[in-house]
């Protein structure tokens, strides 16, 4: 045994490192030190332990401790038993919080019960870090995160923080939390907060409507920012207005800003039975997925609508601002806004329109009466994808007479 090591073990060379074999018939104290200087804060230590020759899983394999002052005073403590190892993988954590510098020991006294293999090296981190460790062991365990690896490496990156909360994968954004369900939701993450899609610092208060609200990412953003005092969402179908309200649930001081109603908009009242799959939220419009269960979902008249709710924004002093995305039903509700002269009464669009119903409309269908209404069009519209775009509008300083 190497003068070096503070055990009663054999010490031998393992794929991991230096290992302790400690024989089932060895009791008492049998690995002690290694005697380190640590500085006050809150520490965690991790003992990796591996039991073979033991009859009883249930029997006590050991017991471990974090001591100082030659053994005099515990800091922290724990008894194993051989099923506590075989569940935890040999991974045993001792956390302990310390106010003032002290020499330190990481103590293992065996039961007898059975044969331990140690990895000698234990050595104190800060609580911090190793949360983080085992929070990315928990995640790479996850078939999600695994699945979508290059994606979520990317917006990890851009400053997204995963992690599991009661075994659902989370994202952390600045100051809120998103439940990812499935490859859509990072979709909608990368899109809203790395691509900055609807990223808006308004100069003065204002309300925001969002129509198309799927699982509510941007309504939590456009809560977000200062000047937006209040959120109005509308989403027709049921799995992701719930999963909306969950999202909504982990930020409530945003969603205090936050209303959302189980409604879709469109150019005329009705009510549809459509197919839908809780599993696919993005690139469904008002006519359904086309697979599923059978859903019955609520259209109102645009104008009718958010008549109201521009009208009531206006008599708080508060400007508008509109985001649409919903698969093809935005030509209908501009068309709708348009006719009951709602267009000058806002402030700022954002637009992902579609062309999926008919090869007659284009984003031009969308630009015309926004510029008769008084704004400045920014089409994002690529000529690789004639099919789908991104329309930003603001309308001109002289415009405001309209009011």
């Amino acid at each position: 045994m190497a003068a070096e090591f503070y055990t009663k073990g054999v010490v031998g060379d393992g794929a991991r490192g230096r290992l302790v074999a400690i024989e089932k018939e060895l009791k008492g104290c049998v690995l002690w030190g290694p005697y380190a200087r640590v500085e006050p804060g809150s520490w965690t230590v991790r003992f990796q332990i591996d039991p073979s020759d033991y009859g009883d899983v249930g029997a006590d394999a050991c017991q471990l401790d974090v001591a100082t002052d030659d053994g005099r005073m515990i800091l922290a403590k724990a008894s194993v038993t051989v099923a506590d190892l075989i569940d935890k993988n040999g991974e045993i954590e001792l956390k302990f919080k310390i106010d003032q510098p002290c020499v330190l020991e990481y103590r293992l006294f065996s039961a007898g019960a059975a044969k331990l293999n140690v990895l000698y090296h234990r050595e104190a981190v800060p609580s911090s870090r190793a949360k983080a460790r085992a929070n990315a062991a928990s995640l790479r365990a996850l078939p999600l995160y695994r699945g979508n690896l290059d994606q979520i490496s990317m917006l990890e990156r851009g400053g997204v923080v995963f992690a599991l909360t009661h075994d659902v994968l989370v994202a952390r954004v600045a100051d809120f939390s998103i439940i990812v369900s499935n490859a859509e939701d990072l979709q909608l993450v990368e899109e809203i907060f790395i691509k900055n899609d609807y990223m808006i610092a308004p100069p003065r208060p204002c309300v925001a409507l969002d129509v198309g609200m799927n699982v509510g990412v941007a309504s939590l953003l456009f809560a977000s920012r200062p000047n937006i005092r209040r959120v109005v969402g509308f989403e027709p179908f049921r799995s992701p207005f719930e999963r909306a309200q969950r999202n909504f649930s982990l930020n409530p001081k945003l969603a205090a800003k936050i209303a959302s109603k189980n409604v879709g908009l469109a150019g005329h009242d009705e009510t549809r039975e459509v197919l839908s799959s809780p599993d696919e939220t993005i690139g469904v419009s008002i006519h359904g997925s086309g697979k599923g269960q059978k859903e019955t979902i609520t259209l109102r008249d645009a104008a009718s609508l958010l008549g109201p709710e521009i009208e009531s924004a206006l008599a708080d002093g508060l400007g508008v601002i509109l985001k649409v995305d919903c698969e093809g039903s935005e030509f209908a509700i501009f068309t709708s806004l348009d006719k009951q002269g709602l267009l000058p009464k806002i402030d700022a669009v954002f637009i992902e329109w579609h062309k999926w119903w008919s090869s007659a409309l284009t984003q031009a269908d969308l630009i015309d009466p926004l510029v008769r209404a008084g704004f400045f069009v920014f089409d994002r519209t690529s000529p690789l994808n004639p099919h789908a775009g991104l329309l930003l509008a603001v309308r001109g300083n002289e415009s405001r007479t309209v009011r």
